[in-house]
């Protein structure tokens, strides 16, 4: 896992960093999923904040990987990788602790979508844009 998890003022602090700009693919929901088991199991109780570094919070899908999955029209693989984006923001919005979006920079597609799936949100000062974009861009 790529990711920091660490206590800081009472609450676990869980900073993203599977990319630079923490595109959303495989790797990405497997360190997801591998913090908030880390979490659960060290931090049962302790309020959960889930933030990034630089500039961007989450770009959302990581269209490398999306776009050929779409291309070859495949709808088990459709199926299943839909399945794991959807139990990974699922797992966030149903977690049962406060969670808290701290949103460092901009939060675009699916990186906006994880951090509506927290409790709170709070945006650092700046000019950090938030879109979902999916029609503009092609993605069903």
């Amino acid at each position: 896992m790529k990711w920091n998890v660490e206590t800081q003022d009472g609450a676990v602090v869980v900073t993203m960093r599977s990319n630079p700009v923490n595109k959303m693919n495989p790797a990405y929901f497997d360190d997801l999923n591998e913090a908030l088991d880390l979490v659960d199991r060290a931090h049962p109780r302790m309020p959960l904040v889930l933030t990034a570094e630089g500039g961007t919070f989450s770009a959302g899908l990581d269209f490398e990987d999306v776009f050929p999955r779409f291309a070859r029209n495949d709808m088990v693989e459709l199926g299943a990788w839909f399945d794991r984006f959807k139990q990974s923001l699922l797992r966030v919005f149903t977690m049962p602790r406060r969670t808290v979006a701290a949103v460092n920079g901009n939060a675009f597609a699916g990186g906006l979508i994880l951090a509506v799936s927290c409790d709170h949100r709070i945006a650092a000062e700046g000019k950090a844009k938030f879109a979902i974009n999916e029609v503009p861009v092609g993605i069903p």
